[in-house]
């Protein structure tokens, strides 16, 4: 018993020391552009975190005006391979992110 009171209380402590590291990459999403099947959407990122960012995987999913999936993709948008380098502390990169689905879609309006 007295063993698993240790183990629950390094877990604990772990969870605690998880949770006060804090990175923040703020994303800036731009309103979709179509073009044809393509859907066009522009990230600005912002690292806010005193270390470089290594890498970051973005999914994304493209709906209809009745909010089902017509497209999705996902890919490195930092780090990943050699062409995509890691975003240093304060700094800033922009992204566009293509998704193409062969299902008619509409933007709406109002995104968000």
């Amino acid at each position: 018993m007295k063993l698993m009171k240790q183990a629950s209380m390094v877990v604990g402590l772990w969870l605690m020391i998880a949770t006060t590291a804090q990175a923040a990459l703020l994303v800036n999403i731009s309103t979709p552009k179509t073009t044809g099947s393509r859907a066009i959407v522009g990230l600005e990122l912002e690292n806010t975190f005193n270390q470089k960012i290594e890498s970051v995987r973005a999914v994304m999913f493209l709906l209809n005006d009745q909010g089902k999936v017509v497209g999705q993709d996902a890919r490195w948008i930092i780090g990943g391979s050699k062409d995509k380098p890691a975003l240093a502390p304060a700094g800033k990169a922009k992204y566009n992110f293509v998704i193409t689905t062969n299902k008619p879609f509409t933007i709406p309006t109002k995104c968000g």
